[in-house]
Parts: structure tokens; sequence; C-alpha cells
């Protein structure tokens, strides 16, 4: 007769899925895991996230995109904050072109 255990040991238990409350947290799990996978900056990709998906979605898809097409040297999730930011600073100067005409 096997020892508990043994027996324990032998069973495969399946793996647990990530349940994904929210369509912003599997696209940050998603940016996370293409471009890092380093558990360290998991917790920090999806604050980002959190804040930024609600009203500017369409930069997070473009930084993306941009990431995926980028054959360089430069650390992917990086590349991915740097491009977002670029994508904010062009947004505000464009604010300030368009007030300074109104004006």
């Amino acid at each position: 007769m096997d020892r508990l255990s043994t027996i324990l040991l032998k069973r495969k238990t399946p793996k647990k899925n990530r349940h994904l409350k929210h369509e912003w947290m599997a696209f940050a799990y998603k940016t996370w895991k293409d471009y890092s996978g380093n558990k360290k900056e998991l917790p920090n990709t999806i604050r980002f996230f959190k804040k930024y998906q609600a009203t500017y979605r369409a930069y997070l898809d473009i930084a993306y995109s941009f990431c995926t097409d980028y054959e360089g040297n430069i650390p992917k999730l990086k590349l991915f904050y740097w491009k977002f930011w670029e994508l904010m600073k062009e947004k505000k100067s464009k604010e300030k072109i368009i007030e300074e005409l109104l004006k």
C-alpha cells in the first residue's frame, strides 16, 4: 500500500488559470507577459493600466502595437512606457497650440 505522500506526489493537479475580472486587467497581464515576465514588474503594470485605461485606452493600444513591431535591443516594457508618454506629450503640445490659436 502506498503512502499518502507518494499518492499525492503522483497525482497531477491542474494549473489554476488567472481569473481576470476586467478586460483591462487581461490586457495589462498580456502586455506584461509579452514584454517582461518579471514578477516584480507585474503590480506596477497593473496599476499603470488601471490608472490610464479609461481615458487613454487608444494610447495603450498604439504603444502595444509599436512595441510588437519594434525589433531592437531595448527592453520592451520600458519601450512601451516610453511610447505611451511620448503620445501623452504629443497630445499636450497639440492642446497648447489649439489653445493659443483660440485666444
